[in-house]
């Protein structure tokens, strides 16, 4: 949000970015769910391709500048974020087996959780530092694969 209003768009549009992400996130969780649950699809492969999309959506952010650049990204962005945390939990469970199903998400949460808690204080202080967006988002770049 705060990147369109830097960007000079409408703060109450800028709030709708996020409502868009979030209605992706559902239709992806939907189709990506469904999708999951065929036969013939390898649910590892949908989690990397899902995964890679988020990628290329967050190099791409920094040129989308624009108000329908932002609403494509919040919508791609979403709508593959839905497959990833639809997925994050149901691949745990095809590696670890029911048995230890609970304990491998705890884990899996329990690893999550480090760079989900330290990566929102390091990418305030390098927006404060660089007074830019861009350095954030090659930041998140990079955490997001040790996240993973």
């Amino acid at each position: 949000m705060r990147l369109a209003t830097e960007e000079g768009i409408d703060p109450f549009k800028a709030t709708l970015l996020i409502g868009i992400m979030s209605v992706g996130s559902t239709l992806g969780r939907l189709i990506f769910g469904k999708m999951a649950d065929h036969p013939r699809v390898n649910r590892l492969y949908l989690y990397q391709i899902s995964f890679l999309m988020i990628g290329i959506s967050n190099t791409l952010c920094p040129v989308l500048t624009s108000y329908p650049g932002l609403v494509i990204y919040a919508t791609v962005f979403g709508f593959f974020e839905g497959c990833y945390v639809l997925l994050a939990p149901v691949l745990t469970g095809d590696i670890v087996g029911r048995d230890k199903m609970a304990h491998g998400v705890g884990v899996l949460f329990a690893l999550k959780s480090v760079p989900l808690t330290l990566g929102p204080p390091i990418a305030g202080k390098l927006k404060r530092v660089k007074e830019e967006f861009i350095s954030i988002l090659v930041f998140q770049s990079v955490i997001n694969p040790i996240e993973n």
